[in-house]
């Protein structure tokens, strides 16, 4: 691979890959149950297990050539033995609807346990760093990933051709999980010495709790036939535990409204107005800097908001069709994007 000179990229890299190799082994095993009481209407159980081996082998070699100066060289060779397991849990209970046909409540529950026992190692040779080789060892301990979800249905009302249906619903879900890197410097030295900017340990964990209320309405009306509506209401807390480089700690709680709206116009033209949001992923609030290639030094912004983005949707068909030949469709849409979390990217010439 060959990437030229840019305005944007003031440098000329060459990438071969001259040897690469890779092996995969996975063995899994299910088992669903279904149980009817008199308790609870209907009870489901899954149960999901795998296991998973994978090893990969790659030698690579480059030049860079920026802003004049002579080529700068490198070579990397990398290995990766992953051995990993992970046990999926659910159980769903339908409760009995009540009296007079009173709704009933659906709980649903999940759980999903990860273990990774990676041995990985990176030997970079890039010319441009002082240190000029590195070593890189990953990690990553039990990862959990729970999710609740409790749904409600609040009202009911039917009469002729018309019907309305308010539901709420309880979403929880949580995730939890360590990352473990070690990377030392190789040249010059006698013994490894461990390079701190790139060493690192932590637990990350994510937890949710959203309250939903969704609302349908048929009108019975040919013209407005259909009218639905929700509004989410959502909490984020973001928990950072560093262990290395630094003994520190950093909690974020994210508060969130999204609405959506879509009515039907017709039997073929609808509008709808949908919103929703987007939390920055552990990568991009952690404040350490990344300068295993000193050319791209990369880093996160802890500061960094909740993104917000909103879709207008106008669509339709003609109701018209000459000998029932052909329709006429259109769709027309605006997005508009509040805080968008996006990659920045600054040059540097000397």
């Amino acid at each position: 691979q060959e990437y030229f000179e840019l305005p944007q990229s003031p440098a000329h890299t060459i990438e071969e890959e001259t040897s690469s190799s890779q092996m995969t082994e996975s063995h899994g095993i299910e088992a669903n149950f279904a149980l009817k009481t008199w308790r609870v209407a209907f009870v489901t159980l899954r149960q999901q297990f795998n296991l998973t081996r994978s090893l990969s082998d790659r030698f690579a070699a480059g030049s860079t050539v920026y802003g004049g100066m002579a080529p700068m060289l490198q070579e990397e060779t990398s290995s990766t033995r992953n051995r990993r397991w992970d046990l999926r849990e659910s159980v769903e209970l339908r409760f009995k609807p009540g009296k007079n046909g009173k709704p009933a409540p659906t709980l649903a529950v999940s759980v999903m346990l990860q273990k990774g026992d990676l041995d990985a190692w990176n030997l970079d040779t890039l010319a441009s760093s002082y240190t000029k080789r590195y070593l890189t060892k990953e990690g990553n301990d039990l990862r959990q990933f729970w999710v609740v979800n409790l749904s409600q249905t609040l009202y009911e009302f039917r009469k002729d051709q018309r019907n309305l249906q308010v539901t709420a619903e309880y979403d929880m879900t949580y995730n939890l999980q360590t990352k473990v890197q070690e990377a030392y410097d190789l040249y010059g030295v006698d013994e490894p010495v461990i390079n701190t900017a790139n060493t690192f340990d932590f637990t990350y964990s994510n937890l949710v709790h959203q309250i939903s209320f969704v609302s349908r309405y048929n009108t019975g009306n040919p013209k407005f036939p259909m009218l639905n509506f929700s509004v989410n209401s959502q909490m984020t807390q973001v928990k950072d535990r560093e262990r290395l480089p630094a003994d520190v700690s950093g909690d974020k709680t994210y508060y969130s409204i999204t609405p959506s709206l879509n009515i039907r116009i017709g039997q073929l033209n609808s509008i709808s107005l949908a919103s929703s949001t987007s939390t920055p992923s552990v990568e991009q609030l952690r404040r350490w800097i990344d300068d295993t290639r000193p050319l791209s030094l990369v880093a996160g912004n802890p500061d960094l908001k909740l993104s917000q983005s909103w879709l207008l949707r106008l669509s339709g068909n003609s109701d018209r069709m000459r000998a029932k030949k052909w329709m006429t469709t259109w769709n027309a849409s605006v997005q508009y994007q509040a805080r968008p979390l996006v990659q920045r990217t600054i040059f540097y010439r000397e």
